[in-house]
C-alpha cells in the first residue's frame, strides 16, 4: 500500500469515528428501562446504585462508592431539605463536571422530542416529583476526536422518602452530542 492510498483511507475513517468509539450513529430504541437507586446520603444504602450514568447506550444504575465506578456516573440520588434530589456530579465538592438537570412540567415523557439548549440545564440538586419529565446531561467523555456529551429523560414512577429510594424510567440517546430525545425513525 502506497502512503498516499493509507492517508486517504484515513482521511475517509477519521469522520466515522469524530464522536463516537463505534463507527457511525448508533440505533436506539424509545422504550424507557426501569431503574431503581439509593439515597447516596444514608449509610444503610452504602455500596448499592446510588447515582446514574447517562454515557454509556441506555444508561445504567452506579454505586458511587464503587472501586469499579469512580467518576463513571452523571447524577446521584441524596437527600435535600424538602425530599428526594438528583445531583449532578459537579454540585459534589470536588468534582468537576458538565453533567445537568432540566426540569419540564406539563409534557408526558412521549412528548418530549429534544434536550433543551444549556441555559436550561442547572448543576444543582433538583427536588425530584412525580409528574415532570427531567432530562440529564452527561459528563463530558473523552473520545480519541475530542469530548461527547450524552442526553438522555427520565421520569420518577415511585418515591419512598421514608426508606430513600426512588423508581424512575430513562430513555438515553446513545450518540454523542446528539440532543435528540426519540430515536430517528420514530417521528
Amino acid at each position: 500500500m502506497t502512503r498516499r492510498f493509507s492517508l486517504l483511507c484515513l482521511l475517509l475513517v477519521l469522520p466515522l469515528a469524530a464522536c463516537d468509539d463505534k463507527f457511525g450513529p448508533q440505533d436506539w430504541s424509545e422504550a424507557p428501562d426501569t431503574t431503581v437507586i439509593y439515597s447516596l446520603s444514608r449509610p444503610e444504602h452504602l455500596g448499592r446504585a446510588s447515582a446514574f450514568d447517562f454515557a454509556i447506550p441506555r444508561g445504567a444504575p452506579r454505586a458511587v462508592e464503587s472501586a469499579f465506578s469512580p467518576g463513571q456516573w452523571d447524577i446521584a440520588l441524596v437527600d435535600e431539605a424538602g425530599g428526594l434530589a438528583f445531583a449532578p456530579a459537579g454540585a459534589f465538592q470536588g468534582q468537576t463536571s458538565r453533567a445537568a438537570i432540566a426540569t419540564m412540567t406539563g409534557v408526558p415523557i412521549e412528548e418530549v422530542k429534544r434536550a433543551p439548549r444549556d441555559d436550561d440545564f442547572v448543576q444543582e440538586p433538583v427536588i425530584l416529583q412525580i409528574g415532570p419529565v427531567y432530562i440529564a446531561r452527561s459528563r463530558g467523555v473523552g473520545t480519541v476526536f475530542g469530548t461527547c456529551t450524552y442526553y438522555g429523560k427520565f421520569e420518577v414512577l415511585e418515591v419512598n422518602q421514608e426508606e430513600g429510594w426512588i423508581r424512575f424510567r430513562t430513555v438515553v440517546n446513545p450518540n454523542c452530542n446528539n440532543r435528540d430525545l426519540v430515536p430517528p425513525d420514530s417521528d
